[in-house]
């Protein structure tokens, strides 16, 4: 499983890791055009492409879809309250170790 805030923050690294799962070697060219097509900037410039069900319009612009490509955007849509809820909730369910790992992915 790979992290989405971890592909970001280093994605040479995940598309070595996901290509490992069906054992396909990626040469560095090969790597490279993986990393650039597969970038959120490139989808979202290709949107009408890559968004689903582009084509039903569900979206007045299918780069809507895409957003700013961040982690935890739905945060925004939150209050403090419902912030500090779920900081408490979650406090009591997972370490804050595990608590990063979920949120920002693995740190290395």
């Amino acid at each position: 499983m790979s992290h989405y805030a971890w592909m970001q923050r280093k994605p040479f690294e995940a598309v070595k890791r996901i290509a490992r799962l069906p054992d396909v070697e990626l040469n560095d060219a090969a790597l490279e055009a993986v990393v650039a097509q597969s970038s959120f900037d490139h989808m979202k410039q290709n949107a009408d492409q890559f968004a689903p069900d582009a084509a039903r319009g569900l979206y007045k612009n299918n780069e809507q879809f895409f957003s700013i490509g961040g982690n935890e955007q739905w945060a925004d849509a939150l209050s403090k309250e419902d912030l500090d809820l779920y900081d408490q909730r979650l406090a009591e369910l997972v370490s804050e170790v595990d608590r990063q790992r979920l949120t920002n992915g693995p740190m290395q």
